[in-house]
């Protein structure tokens, strides 16, 4: 008899143990679930189909802030800034500025400003990349052809615009980058000449107003207004970061200084003849 209850007794223990195991395992997959849901954007966004990850990263623009706090999500959506479509490259940059300014407004925005000041770098040099795509060769200026090169064209314009503009909102909603443009010369340096070449580059576009030009001449005017934003943004209250161009060392610096300030007085100075 003996024998019987400890088998009934044994029995009703594995019970429990089946029934924990159970509700253990249902418990994981409720706190996984949101898990999944982000992989699932995930695999979207680093998707090889280019259509697929554009999809994606609209979408991701175009929802509210809940998911700003993956930061696993930012890091795919920052790989893709240097995807080889440009449309899904400008879409993934817009993507960036936008979780810069939603986590500038939320109360974790210092954790998210360590991360985010990386990007700065990364659309610096996409930048760098559209001027030399656009503007390199002055001898071949850009002129009408095919269909599929003036549409590539406007889509290095409108990459170019989003790179500049979100740049702009680093600087101006994240302490970091402003600390390493203070410390950094060479990211300092090429801050500044990229400013300098844009603004002069579509100032010269715009004056020439070419003609033959198969670009709108209001994208050159979209990239020198974000030229002139991102150069104000550089110098406004940020002593740190022109405060080492007057030393010795820093005549290249100072000369795009210079010849970024004398382009912006001609600008003034031909709008006041126009208004005349």
């Amino acid at each position: 008899e003996r024998t019987k209850v400890t088998m009934g007794k044994h029995k009703n223990r594995g019970r429990k143990k089946r029934q924990q195991k159970k509700e253990y395992a249902s418990q994981q997959r409720q706190e996984q679930q949101p898990t999944e849901e982000g992989s699932a954007i995930l695999k979207k966004i680093r998707h090889a189909d280019a259509h697929t990850r554009l999809a994606a990263l609209t979408a991701l623009l175009h929802q509210g802030p809940s998911s700003t706090k993956d930061m696993a999500l930012w890091q795919a959506v920052r790989e893709q800034v240097m995807d080889r479509s440009l449309v899904v490259s400008a879409t993934a940059v817009s993507c960036l500025e936008e979780f810069v300014q939603r986590s500038a407004q939320s109360a974790e925005a210092s954790s998210a400003d360590l991360t985010t000041a990386g990007w700065y770098l990364i659309l610096l040099g996409r930048a760098q990349e559209c001027y030399t795509n656009l503007c390199s060769d002055d001898s071949n200026p850009i002129h009408k052809s095919t269909n599929k090169s003036s549409n590539q064209k406007q889509q290095w314009f409108s990459l170019a615009v989003a790179c500049l503009s979100a740049m702009n909102a680093l600087v101006q909603e994240n302490p970091v980058v402003t600390e390493r443009l203070e410390r950094t010369s060479s990211l300092r340096n090429d801050s500044f000449a990229a400013v300098w070449q844009w603004l002069n580059w579509t100032v010269t576009m715009q004056q020439q107003k070419r003609g033959d030009c198969d670009v709108e001449l209001g994208s050159f005017h979209d990239l020198q207004q974000h030229s002139v934003s991102l150069w104000h943004s550089l110098m406004e209250d940020n002593a740190g970061v022109v405060q080492p161009w007057f030393g010795e060392e820093e005549t290249t610096a100072r000369s795009y200084l210079q010849g970024t300030w004398n382009l912006l007085q001609q600008q003034q100075q031909q709008q006041q003849q126009q208004q005349q």
